[in-house]
């Protein structure tokens, strides 16, 4: 993208010269750019709420430092430190209600298709737990879960067994996920 003098605005330009009116377009980039290097430094997976607030302008001078030797200044002038967004770490009950919420959305996909899924509590509790443990990752890991511990196990049994319409995901021993 580029904003020339022209008052028409902005300009996306792809490589065989088409171009866009952009004009009125929000561009936004995230990045987890020294997001782990803050967790390490500041121990944020184990501190309470209160104290990422007390700590957010350090946490947020580090991540800057990150941002700025990564990016060159002319692109970080394009955007300016001041539209840095930060954001704070999920709670393990962000944590519980997103992995609920995905596996609700399984469960409707699969209605859809005439395939019901159930999944026990103790599922999403296990699933959470593992997330938490992963917490440095971000939310990405909750669709990651879901996924391997519920989806593909779906999608393996229909291999062998296409004419089945009910799952059930319950505990086995060892914290063990069975269907």
């Amino acid at each position: 993208l580029r904003q020339d003098d022209d008052p028409a605005g902005l300009v996306g330009t792809e490589a065989d010269g088409t171009q866009y009116d952009a004009t009125g377009c929000s561009l936004s980039v995230t990045s987890n750019l020294g997001y782990k290097d803050a967790i390490d430094a500041f121990n944020l997976c184990d501190q309470p709420h209160q104290r990422f607030i007390d700590l957010r302008p350090q946490i947020e001078e580090l991540i800057w430092s990150k941002i700025s030797r990564y990016f060159s200044p002319e692109f970080l002038g394009r955007f300016g430190r001041e539209n840095v967004i930060l954001f704070n770490h999920f709670s393990e009950a962000h944590y519980r209600s997103m992995l609920a919420s995905q596996a609700e959305r399984l469960a409707d996909e699969m209605r859809g298709r005439g395939i019901g899924v159930n999944i026990d509590p103790q599922v999403i509790a296990l699933l959470t737990e593992k997330a938490w443990e992963k917490r440095s990752e971000g939310a990405r890991t909750v669709r990651r879960l879901v996924t391997e511990h519920l989806r593909d196990r779906i999608v393996d049994a229909l291999g062998t067994q296409p004419e089945r319409t009910d799952f059930h995901f319950c505990l086995g021993d060892r914290d063990r996920i069975l269907i």
